[in-house]
């Protein structure tokens, strides 16, 4: 599936040249290897801001801020 809307894009890249993308809708986030196709993070909290470290992807909710797990 696909989101209807994006709030939030970030990518971070990898050794090796990969790349992770994560994006947040209205309803939740989700996470792509290719930045093509999406599947949706089950028992995911939507994003207003997504932001790529060293890390991970650190969003921001309501409560707070979190590291997302890939």
């Amino acid at each position: 599936g696909l989101p209807d809307q994006i709030n939030a894009l970030a990518v971070t890249s990898r050794p090796g040249g990969e790349s992770r993308w994560l994006l947040s809708d209205s309803e939740a986030l989700w996470r792509s290897a290719d930045g093509l196709h999406w599947e949706r993070i089950p028992a995911s909290a939507p994003s207003l801001v997504l932001l790529a470290t060293e890390q991970g992807i650190l969003a921001a909710y309501e409560d707070g801020v979190a590291l997302v797990a890939e």
